[in-house]
């Protein structure tokens, strides 16, 4: 995943040094989180209980994802 993240920021770093981008990527993943679980939200939202059974943990899942980046660190690997 860090190789990944890394080739992901590459073409930036001609705006920005790399140790800046992979920060400000650490914020972006963790805002990211807080929007899939209020994606998740208002796509279930208006779904009938039968239809929102099977999905219906997932906001909770990504809410989960943002509190442990949050106390513990984003962690996309072993760094």
């Amino acid at each position: 995943m860090l190789r990944l993240r890394d080739l992901y920021l590459e073409p930036w770093t001609r705006f920005a040094p790399a140790a800046e981008l992979r920060e400000t990527f650490k914020q972006g993943y963790l805002f990211g989180t807080v929007c899939r679980a209020l994606t998740w939200d208002r796509v279930l939202a208006p779904l009938r209980a039968s239809a929102r059974a099977e999905y219906d943990r997932n906001p909770a899942v990504w809410l989960d994802i943002f509190r442990e980046g949050v106390e513990d660190g984003v962690r996309l690997g072993a760094s």
